[in-house]
């Protein structure tokens, strides 16, 4: 940076003020060429690094959102039990199963899902959960050692 440079003095030709005790000129301030660029700030230590403001926090994922996720994937696997023509089968054979595998089945719930195949036309899947992946796999395992067919679907 080039060194500051002195104001220069006032006019001859320029009106003395009138005020009854002259006052000290001001300080000259240091003057910064236009096209310089300004030093960067000296970085912060991580230990006393400041806060972010609170609009950078609403961009960042919460802490819920992290516990909340294994929550999310807990419910997202269903176990399909069969595949039938009609959604009143469907509800049926539920009725059936769960009422003979209440232990494994008795706590889950039903959805039918529709399927539409264009070669051997339309089923209803009776798939039963939500459940967590390794109560899926456990619950299957022991319906197949039931002779059950069970698949799990994600």
């Amino acid at each position: 940076l080039p060194r500051p440079t002195p104001e220069p003095p006032p006019a001859a030709d320029a009106a003395p003020a009138a005020s009854p005790s002259p006052e000290p000129p001001p300080a000259a301030a240091p003057q910064t060429p236009v096209d310089a660029a300004p030093l960067p700030a000296p970085a912060p230590s991580q230990a006393a690094a400041p806060k972010p403001p609170a609009a950078s926090l609403a961009a960042t994922p919460a802490p819920e959102s992290h516990a909340s996720a294994p929550q999310k994937a807990a419910g997202s696997v269903r176990l399909q039990l069969g595949a039938v023509r009609s959604e009143s089968g469907a509800r049926a054979e539920w009725e059936r199963l769960r009422q003979r595998h209440a232990d494994l089945l008795g706590s889950l719930g039903l959805a039918v899902s529709r399927f539409d195949d264009p070669s051997r036309g339309t089923f209803f899947r009776l798939q039963a959960g939500p459940v967590d992946a390794a109560a899926a796999e456990r619950i299957c395992g022991e319906l197949k050692r039931r002779h059950v067919g069970c698949l799990v679907v994600r």
